[in-house]
Protein backbone atom coordinates (compact mmCIF):
# COMPACT_ATOMS: atom_id res chain seq x y z
CA UNK A 1 0.00 0.00 0.00
CA UNK A 2 2.60 2.16 1.01
CA UNK A 3 4.50 1.49 -2.64
CA UNK A 4 1.32 2.37 -4.84
CA UNK A 5 0.71 5.87 -2.10
CA UNK A 6 4.17 6.23 -2.86
CA UNK A 7 3.87 5.55 -6.72
CA UNK A 8 0.79 7.72 -6.98
CA UNK A 9 2.57 11.14 -5.25
CA UNK A 10 5.47 10.55 -7.77
CA UNK A 11 3.11 10.38 -10.67
CA UNK A 12 1.06 13.23 -9.81
CA UNK A 13 4.07 15.95 -8.56
CA UNK A 14 5.61 14.25 -12.19
CA UNK A 15 2.65 15.53 -14.05
CA UNK A 16 2.46 18.76 -11.91
CA UNK A 17 5.79 19.52 -13.02
CA UNK A 18 5.32 18.87 -16.55
CA UNK A 19 1.80 21.24 -16.86
CA UNK A 20 4.27 24.10 -15.55
CA UNK A 21 7.03 23.39 -17.40
CA UNK A 22 4.75 22.86 -20.67
CA UNK A 23 3.19 26.47 -20.00
CA UNK A 24 6.60 28.03 -19.50
CA UNK A 25 7.57 27.10 -22.60
CA UNK A 26 4.65 27.50 -24.26
CA UNK A 27 4.79 31.67 -23.08
CA UNK A 28 8.38 31.45 -24.18
CA UNK A 29 7.57 30.30 -27.90
CA UNK A 30 4.85 33.42 -27.42
CA UNK A 31 7.33 35.95 -26.99
CA UNK A 32 9.65 34.85 -29.44
CA UNK A 33 6.95 34.75 -31.97
CA UNK A 34 6.23 38.29 -31.02
CA UNK A 35 8.44 40.62 -33.18
CA UNK A 36 9.85 43.37 -30.32
CA UNK A 37 9.93 47.41 -31.13
CA UNK A 38 13.56 47.27 -30.45
CA UNK A 39 14.36 44.11 -32.82
CA UNK A 40 12.69 46.06 -35.19
CA UNK A 41 13.88 49.66 -35.13
CA UNK A 42 17.33 48.28 -35.14
CA UNK A 43 17.95 48.27 -38.44
CA UNK A 44 21.39 47.45 -39.89
CA UNK A 45 23.61 47.27 -43.10
CA UNK A 46 26.87 45.01 -43.87
CA UNK A 47 28.37 45.51 -46.67
CA UNK A 48 30.85 42.34 -47.61
CA UNK A 49 32.46 40.46 -50.08
CA UNK A 50 30.88 36.94 -51.69
CA UNK A 51 30.91 34.59 -54.57
CA UNK A 52 27.52 34.49 -56.91
CA UNK A 53 26.53 30.79 -56.82
CA UNK A 54 23.70 31.19 -59.13
CA UNK A 55 21.22 34.10 -60.06
CA UNK A 56 17.40 33.79 -59.72
CA UNK A 57 15.64 36.83 -61.80
CA UNK A 58 12.29 35.63 -61.98
CA UNK A 59 12.87 35.10 -58.26
CA UNK A 60 15.02 38.45 -57.21
CA UNK A 61 17.08 36.47 -55.37
CA UNK A 62 21.04 35.50 -55.69
CA UNK A 63 22.37 32.43 -54.27
CA UNK A 64 26.37 33.65 -52.44
CA UNK A 65 28.81 32.55 -50.54
CA UNK A 66 29.67 35.48 -48.37
CA UNK A 67 32.08 36.65 -45.40
CA UNK A 68 31.16 36.54 -41.83
CA UNK A 69 28.19 38.92 -41.72
CA UNK A 70 29.35 40.66 -38.22
CA UNK A 71 27.03 40.09 -35.29
CA UNK A 72 24.87 38.50 -37.69
CA UNK A 73 25.96 35.27 -38.94
CA UNK A 74 29.27 33.65 -39.80
CA UNK A 75 30.43 32.77 -43.52
CA UNK A 76 28.18 30.43 -45.74
CA UNK A 77 25.90 30.00 -48.55
CA UNK A 78 22.76 30.93 -48.85
CA UNK A 79 20.44 32.50 -50.81
CA UNK A 80 19.50 36.26 -50.51
CA UNK A 81 16.38 38.05 -51.76
CA UNK A 82 16.46 41.91 -53.40
CA UNK A 83 15.34 45.06 -52.76
CA UNK A 84 15.20 45.56 -56.57
CA UNK A 85 15.78 42.45 -58.81
CA UNK A 86 17.39 44.75 -61.45
CA UNK A 87 20.47 45.27 -59.20
CA UNK A 88 20.95 41.31 -60.37
CA UNK A 89 21.87 42.05 -64.27
CA UNK A 90 25.12 41.50 -65.38
CA UNK A 91 25.65 39.00 -62.84
CA UNK A 92 27.15 34.98 -63.49
CA UNK A 93 27.79 32.23 -61.22
CA UNK A 94 31.48 32.77 -60.34
CA UNK A 95 31.70 36.50 -60.12
CA UNK A 96 33.07 37.81 -57.25
CA UNK A 97 30.91 40.52 -55.86
CA UNK A 98 30.95 42.81 -52.89
CA UNK A 99 27.76 43.41 -51.83
CA UNK A 100 25.40 45.15 -48.89
CA UNK A 101 22.47 43.77 -47.05
CA UNK A 102 20.34 45.33 -44.88
CA UNK A 103 18.15 43.91 -41.81
CA UNK A 104 14.11 44.73 -42.98
CA UNK A 105 12.74 43.42 -39.36
CA UNK A 106 13.09 39.90 -39.20
CA UNK A 107 14.52 39.68 -43.17
CA UNK A 108 17.53 40.23 -44.48
CA UNK A 109 17.27 42.30 -47.91
CA UNK A 110 20.32 42.36 -50.45
CA UNK A 111 20.07 46.13 -50.99
CA UNK A 112 23.16 46.63 -53.58
CA UNK A 113 25.84 44.14 -55.53
CA UNK A 114 28.64 44.92 -57.91
CA UNK A 115 31.51 42.82 -59.20
CA UNK A 116 34.91 42.68 -57.24
CA UNK A 117 37.89 43.23 -58.88
CA UNK A 118 39.67 42.58 -55.73
CA UNK A 119 41.62 38.85 -54.79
Amino acid sequence: MLVNLALGIGVAAGYLRWGREARLLREQLEAARTPSPARAAAEQTWTVRGIVRAVIPNLGAVILTHEALPGLMGPMTMAFETEDPKILSGLAPGDRVRFTVRSAGERIVLVAIAKDGGP
